[in-house]
């Protein structure tokens, strides 16, 4: 998107320039030149002048779609159907007659899209083209668009029987001189019969009219009228659909994002599902002490190494260890099988915890003796870190337990998905994984957040439907010690820097765990505002209103086009899809803790070997990031430039140009490092929308501190406190001393007032406006950073560690701002900016604030009582309200599923009693039984070995569509079809092309049509079940009884086995 409308904050700038031009126009050609400078000038200011006034003309009089819809009120008859094109403006005011569908022009040519469009055209006795947004930017790209091209063309001739019939235009036009907007300009298409140019002197030579200037004020509207009536066979014959489509499929490449046949080979040369799982049935109820045993061992391997890294801070990793470990561990297991030593499996997993042994021996083994006392004298320390990381495992397994399912017809989110391609990575032998909605190739996913549970799942032997809900609670504990961690950390090194060296004041352990409470449990207003909202309803109308936990991760308008999502950590947990954007949480967190111990060491004595060791995990860390969730490596990156560079300039040494290229250095070999670790990922995927554009959208002031009043709360406390403190005139003059005066000689007192002053009356005079929130989070992060000016000028020692603080809310910040200036590429509005965003900006900024309530607690009693007590009473209610949505949503939550079954984490304990009657399929008619689909689930799970293809029905999102390859993990010949043509843009119309085939090998009657599918796509499998035989034609599901002669056996249930009309079918087909 290049629209000149974008440009729009650079005209001002562009005035000023051509007035500066004109001036020195004047200075050096009219006072040498005059005549010729006089006439110049002239000319430049008489056509402004003109053009002014011509293009002010253009509202003089109707608007060219005022003129059409009174055109067809006086020619048209009652009942007569109009059509038009998608995204093209609307007509007003046209009554009487029927508006179409409209033509899905901007959809890829096929013959699918062309079959419904000449039905349309049939159909309709009007076709108006109110912009030329399409038949002027279409025909552009004739490679893209040949059918769409050709159907223009003829259109315009009128060879489709459609003849143009009204043509209204206003051009910008003043004293018989007309600016004339040729909307064919750069097409090589001819102008249609009967269009009509402007009266008067035309100036037809001044380029392009960008659509932001013409569509909307005065566009060329063009009535065509249906005067052949056309059959939809006709019109497609004429604009040679077939012919064009076929040439336009062999020239798109069709092997995109595909695995080589020797890696289909490999990745097929798996056991049986069963094999992968060493855990009996008797055994997995026991799978949550397995896991959480194999968590231990994963961190007692990564100990030695851990405690290496972190050494210089006060609880020397060891909180941490376990995410250490797994990631360690992980990037070993993906390293060997990438390099082909071996197939993934236990044995590769082994493997890599010996090398990990092997690694912490080896690097650690110059503090060993050190390590082994720290060890010993910190006992009670520990166990109360392990409590930690247990009593938050041991919560989310609770909340797991009672609403475990892995769907569910309206709110099972994308579970399926997730749980689909867990599977596949699962049963995957070599990387990258198969696709299990994509038979044939490869995740083009960020999917090793994926592999790092399949790391637990396979070494744990617990099946994947439990041990799904298992990593759910992994992640939310992983990501409580290590909130905590970092926390506690800063906060014990703040108190020793000002000669108190104990871990037992109990602040620091409280105010670790408010921060865990801030991250993760915490909710935003709207939780209070369903409450009050429910109280009024009760005493009104003596209603009791259900909790709507879903509505809290909405809090933008419902009527924005945005379609934006707000969700935050307790949701995200509590609703459990198995996200990207979750698992990612505990190693970005982690990551900040080892970005803050490298810039600890700024300015200190530090080992080579420390500073080399410290880059390295800290590039491990990156890629991992990247390629567990790439929306969060931009947000590190940049977290880690403010922080290196920031530290340098503040708490290092040497030249001040020099203390920034070392901060850039560090940061360039990180961003290095995280990417040469996953080359062979980065070598497979392939990334489709790449970059940003300039957001249409706002967000309201007031639903943005609503979303985030906690933390605002914390924040401008803060920042009050400090200011009462330090912008004391008397205190500021008289204790500066002249070190400090050295540091932060620009500031006084009145200098301050006056800068605060202005930025508050800028946020005041723009609330009202869009970019309200915009500049009011500017104003915030310009506050923060003198408030942290001062802190730095006053206290040296204690502002190093309020730095990190500092820069993780001017981050978190930073992020908010964006999104309200910027949006990603191919977004749904700005629906994943704002939810990857903002769910990020809340994590920085929730252990921000925890680190700012404790510098508030630990403030002189600057206030007099009654205003301490006043905030104490506003902080109560702050911290009651955040409890809210946690506290109401839980029970709301484990409510949400099919039947109250005893609490269980297996994901498809639901599927033994579940009787589906709405929403598993569309315009569902009659409901049907589950357990028939999990019984056939079990035995593919039993007797299948590898991954061959299988075939099952298809729907729409979210329903229940491709169940079998969603828990057997087994490749689907398509699955869900817009996250597939999410992850392969490129390849989008393979995508659309398998789901049509798939609809069509179920229909048809034609067992030859059925074969050629079959032998097409490699297909092992058909399922057929009573959602397969509730979407398509009897006459279609009857074929495959008939086919037995052409190798398509029926393989479950077996001939001799009881079974009914209602039985899912499993055939296997044999070439």
């Amino acid at each position: 998107m290049k629209f000149m409308r974008y440009m729009l904050p650079i005209i001002p700038f562009l005035l000023i320039g051509g007035s500066r031009t004109l001036f020195v126009m004047y200075e050096k050609i009219i006072r040498t030149r005059k005549i010729l400078g006089f006439v110049l000038m002239g000319f430049v200011l008489l056509f402004t002048l003109h053009y002014s006034l011509a293009f002010l003309n253009i509202y003089s009089g109707h608007h060219p779609s005022k003129q059409a819809s009174d055109w067809l009120s006086e020619n048209s008859e009652e009942g007569e159907v109009i059509a038009q094109e998608h995204w093209d403006e609307g007509i007003p005011h046209v009554k009487g007659l029927k508006l179409q569908d409209r033509l899905e022009m901007y959809e890829p040519d096929s013959v699918r899209k062309f079959s419904k469009i000449t039905r349309q055209l049939e159909q309709a006795d009007f076709l108006i083209l109110v912009t030329n947004r399409l038949y002027a930017t279409i025909p552009r790209l004739g490679e893209r668009y040949p059918i769409s091209t050709n159907y223009y063309r003829l259109l315009f001739e009128g060879r489709l029987g459609y003849e143009l019939v009204f043509h209204a235009q206003r051009q910008p036009s003043f004293l018989g001189i007309t600016y004339f907007e040729d909307p064919f300009a750069r097409i090589d298409i001819e102008k249609p019969d009967g269009f009509i140019y402007p009266s008067g002197f035309l100036i037809d030579w001044l380029g392009w009219a960008d659509e932001s200037f013409n569509v909307y004020d005065h566009p060329q509207v063009m009535v065509f009228k249906n005067e052949a009536n056309l059959k939809n066979y006709e019109l497609m014959e004429l604009i040679n659909v077939g012919s064009l489509n076929k040439k336009l499929m062999k020239s798109e490449k069709q092997a995109g994002l595909q695995l080589s046949h020797d890696q289909l080979t490999r990745q097929r040369s798996g056991g049986t599902w069963n094999d992968l799982f060493y855990l009996s049935d008797s055994l997995q109820k026991y799978s949550v002490i397995f896991w959480y045993f194999i968590l231990q061992i994963i961190g007692l391997v990564a100990l030695p190494f851990t405690l290496r890294i972190f050494w210089r801070i006060p609880d020397k990793g060891y909180i941490v260890s376990k995410i250490v470990g797994l990631i360690l561990v992980s990037v070993l297991t993906w390293i060997i099988v990438n390099l082909g030593i071996i197939h993934y499996g236990v044995v590769a997993i082994l493997i890599s915890l010996c090398l990990l042994i092997l690694l912490s021996i080896g690097i650690a083994f110059q503090k060993y003796g050190d390590m082994y006392q720290w060890l010993k004298s910190n006992m009670k320390r520990l166990l109360l870190w392990e409590i930690v990381l247990l009593g938050s495992f041991l919560f989310m397994i609770v909340l797991r337990s009672y609403n475990p399912d892995l769907w569910h017809p309206f709110r099972g989110g994308e579970k399926p998905m997730d749980f689909a391609y867990l599977n596949a990575v699962i049963r995957s032998s070599v990387f990258p994984p198969y696709d299990p909605w994509y038979s044939g190739g490869y995740l083009n996913y960020y999917y090793f957040g994926q592999f790092m549970v399949s790391n637990l799942i396979r070494l744990s032997g617990v099946i994947p439907s439990i041990g799904y809900n298992l990593a759910v609670a992994t992640f939310f504990s992983l990501t409580a010690v290590s909130v905590f961690s970092l926390i506690s950390n800063l906060v014990y090194l703040t108190i020793r820097s000002q000669g108190r060296l104990s871990w037992k004041n109990w602040l620091t352990w409280g105010i670790g765990i408010f921060g865990i409470f801030l991250v993760l449990i915490s909710g935003n207003i709207d939780g209070l505002y369903q409450v009050i909202t429910g109280i009024k309803e009760y005493f009104q109308n003596g209603i009791i209103v259900d909790f709507d936990f879903w509505r809290s991760s909405r809090m933008m308008s419902p009527n924005s086009q945005g379609f934006e999502i707000t969700e935050f950590p307790f949701f995200t947990f509590l609703f459990s899809d198995l996200h990207a954007h979750m698992m990612v949480i505990p190693i970005v967190v982690t990551t900040y803790l080892l970005g803050t111990v490298y810039f600890l060491d700024i300015g200190k004595s530090v080992s080579t070997l420390t500073k080399v060791l410290q880059i390295i995990v800290l590039g491990i860390f990156f890629g991992v990031i990247r390629v567990t969730n790439t929306w969060d490596y931009p947000t590190a990156v940049f977290f880690l430039m403010l922080i290196l560079c920031g530290g340098e300039l503040l708490f290092g040494y040497g030249h001040l140009v020099k203390r920034v290229f070392r901060g850039l250095v560090v940061v360039a070999v990180v961003n290095v490092i995280s990417y040469v670790v996953f080359l062979p990922f980065h070598m497979n995927f392939e990334l489709f929308n790449n970059g940003v554009e300039f957001s249409s959208y706002r967000t309201e002031l007031w639903r943005f501190s609503g979303i985030h009043f906690s933390f605002l709360f914390i924040i401008f406390t803060w920042i009050i406190i400090k200011m009462k403190k330090y912008l004391d005139l008397k205190t500021l003059i008289g204790n500066f001393d002249s070190n400090s005066t050295k540091r932060f000689n620009i500031f006084k007192g009145a200098h301050f007032r006056l800068i605060f002053g202005f930025l508050l009356l800028v946020t005041i005079i723009f609330i009202p406006f869009s970019w309200s929130t915009f500049l009011f989070i500017l104003a915030l992060g310009l506050f923060i950073s003198f408030m942290f000016a001062i802190e730095y000028a006053y206290n040296l020692g204690t502002s190093r560690y309020l730095f990190v603080f500092v820069v993780m809310a001017l981050t978190g910040l930073s992020l908010l701002a964006g999104v309200e200036v910027l949006t990603v590429k191919g977004d749904i509005g700005r629906m994943n900016t704002v939810f990857k965003f903002y769910l990020q900006a809340w994590t920085l900024l929730s252990i921000s604030s925890t680190y700012f309530l404790w510098d508030i607690f630990r403030a002189p009693n600057i206030f007099n009582r009654l205003v301490r007590n006043i905030w104490v009473s506003v902080f109560c209610i702050v911290v009651i309200a955040a409890l809210i949505y946690p506290a109401l949503s839980i029970p709301a939550r484990s409510k949400d599923r099919f039947d109250p079954i005893p609490p269980t984490l297996d994901g498809r304990k639901y599927m033994e009693t579940a009787q589906c009657s709405i929403n598993c399929y569309k315009s569902q008619e009659k409901p049907f039984v589950i357990n028939n689909d999990l019984k056939a689930i079990k035995w593919l799970q039993n007797n299948v070995s590898g991954s061959p293809v299988i075939v099952e029905g298809v729907t729409d999102l979210y329903m229940w569509g491709n169940r079998i390859s969603v828990y057997t993990g087994l490749p689907a010949v398509i699955g869900w079809d817009w996250h597939q043509r999410q992850q392969r843009v490129g390849y989008a119309r393979d995508v659309t092309q398998r789901g049509i085939e798939v609809e069509k090998f179920y229909s048809t009657a034609a067992t030859n049509t059925a074969l050629s599918f079959l032998d097409k796509y490699d297909v092992k499998y058909v399922i057929v079940g009573d959602l397969e035989r509730g979407i398509y034609s009897s006459i279609g599901i009857r074929k495959f009884d008939r086919m037995k002669i052409f190798g398509l056996r029926q393989v479950y249930p077996a001939e001799d086995q009881p079974h009914d009309e209602f039985s899912t079918k499993i055939y296997e087909y044999v070439q």
